[in-house]
């Protein structure tokens, strides 16, 4: 389907539909800089915005005023899969906060959406799963049951006193722990355990660095710190001095103002495509269950369709945001998983192949019994011969038949 088409199947239930100014401007410089020009281009849509608000009466609550939720749509087309983003942009918060407002997304919490703030909601059941359900219902007139990964990303990009991340690793390593576990009892986790936790981590700039926990992932940008500062004026002199227009993925404005959670520095790419990674791995493992391969050309169609699935995956231009990709997928158990996955299909497929000679030897055999039980009863019975050379190809006509219906 074209973009155009996905886009009015859409309206039906997202009139406010929209991929414009921005939020769009900057999502699509960090995709053409970080991504092969190989990769299928992603179709991306603004749904709708909301306000959130908390029943929470308290002076130290950082969310007096409400929250803002964005919510985008970005389309895998060539295989029918969609990332829902809802994204929220929180300012001064401690880890307690950002953690009672990941419960929140989960279910575990209740917030008031605007204007009905009589009425408490589960953002995860009245909202999130909802939005699901008629982003389906936009392709399809029956709301058919559809796999679902979750995963979750929070952006440090203001951290007083602090210019490099590991220094905050280093001063805070329970509250890391905390947000990337959703751990709001991370104040009782052995220190030694919470920097143990915290250890799957990349970053090339000290500044940046990103940490993998499970399915979540934490972005250190300290995008306010004097080192990226004199980040961004060293990549505009460097153009200038070489007398090149600044690409834009440099931009001032892109690096310290953009509005969308994770996407500079490519760690919201990065986790949107192991999401979508983990989803086509849970299809396939939950495919493979009891499913019982009676013919290798039959595995072999299997296996081809898998391989082949998988290599849908985008690849990085640049190699080090490759790693970055490692990282996030290790955290999301994809790699261990695929390695898994491969070896069950290699061991399935030597099973079969040993099937496959088993049967044929025995097919050896028994036409191989039957021809010499024939010649004997030839010299025993002259008026066989003219019956023989029908025989043999009959038996060799279902000798074919048997070998078809084995390896189609």
């Amino acid at each position: 389907m074209t973009k155009t088409i996905i886009e009015n199947r859409l309206k039906r239930n997202f009139p406010n539909i929209e991929w414009k100014g921005k939020y769009a401007h900057d999502f699509e410089t960090v995709e053409g800089f970080l991504h092969s020009n190989t990769k299928e281009k992603l179709i991306c849509f603004k749904l709708n915005s909301f306000h959130i608000s908390f029943p929470i009466e308290s002076k130290n609550n950082p969310f007096t005023e409400g929250l803002d939720v964005d919510i985008f749509l970005i389309i895998y087309n060539s295989y029918g899969i969609g990332v829902l983003i809802f994204n929220v942009t929180v300012g001064k918060a401690k880890a307690d906060d950002l953690i009672f407002l990941r419960k929140c997304f989960s279910g575990k919490s209740k917030v008031h959406i605007d204007p009905e703030k009589e009425l408490e909601y589960d953002l995860k059941y009245d909202v999130i799963d909802k939005y699901i359900q008629k982003v389906v219902l936009s392709f399809s007139n029956v709301l058919a049951k559809s796999q679902t990964v979750n995963t979750n990303l929070i952006e440090i990009r203001n951290a007083p006193d602090f210019n490099n991340p590991e220094s905050l690793l280093k001063r805070f390593p329970k509250e890391i722990y905390g947000l990337l576990a959703n751990d709001e009892g991370w104040r009782f986790v052995p220190e030694i355990v919470a920097r143990d936790r915290i250890n799957d981590r990349w970053g090339t700039r000290d500044f940046f660095l990103i940490i993998s926990h499970y399915s979540s992932v934490l972005s250190i940008n300290l995008n306010s710190s004097p080192r990226c500062k004199k980040y961004a004026s060293f990549q505009k002199s460097l153009s200038d001095s070489y007398d090149q227009k600044l690409n834009p993925y440099f931009d001032k404005e892109l690096i310290f103002n953009n509005t969308v959670t994770g996407l500079y520095h490519g760690p919201l790419h990065t986790l949107v495509e192991a999401t979508v990674a983990r989803l086509l791995l849970n299809q396939v493992l939950e495919a493979e269950r009891g499913v019982n391969y009676c013919s290798i050309g039959g595995f072999q169609k299997e296996r081809d369709r898998i391989v082949s699935m998988m290599k849908k995956l985008a690849v990085f231009k640049i190699k080090e945001i490759d790693i970055m990709s490692k990282v996030i997928n290790k955290g999301l158990s994809n790699i261990e998983d695929k390695v898994r996955l491969q070896e069950e299909l290699d061991i399935l497929e030597r099973t079969l192949i040993l099937k496959y000679n088993r049967s044929n030897n025995q097919l050896i055999f028994v036409v191989t019994l039957l021809g010499v039980a024939m010649t004997a009863f030839q010299f025993i019975n002259p008026d066989f011969k003219t019956h023989f050379i029908s025989i043999i190809a009959g038996i060799g006509l279902l000798a074919s038949l048997f070998y078809y219906v084995l390896c189609k």
